[in-house]
């Protein structure tokens, strides 16, 4: 029964310091990508909004010529 209680202690342990491992790259790459969305915003990527502006605007528009007016463009 020792042996049991032996080898579930241990790859218990194995175990824990697996997960202990991959929770830390996770939160090593989280870092990473939030420095990297600092700079992104800093060098102006994500400040264009009359761009995404127009093109929402584009899509909402294309997406409102529906079949309606496929069948007014067949008459």
């Amino acid at each position: 029964m020792s042996e049991f209680k032996d080898s579930v202690e241990k790859e218990d342990k194995k175990l824990v310091g697996e997960a202990e491992t991959g929770f830390e790259k996770v939160k090593d790459r989280m870092a990473e990508v939030h420095e990297q969305n600092k700079n992104d915003v800093a060098d102006g990527l994500f400040q264009k909004p009359q761009a995404a502006k127009e093109a929402i605007s584009e899509s909402v528009d294309q997406k409102a010529k529906g079949p309606t007016d496929a069948v007014e463009d067949m008459k």
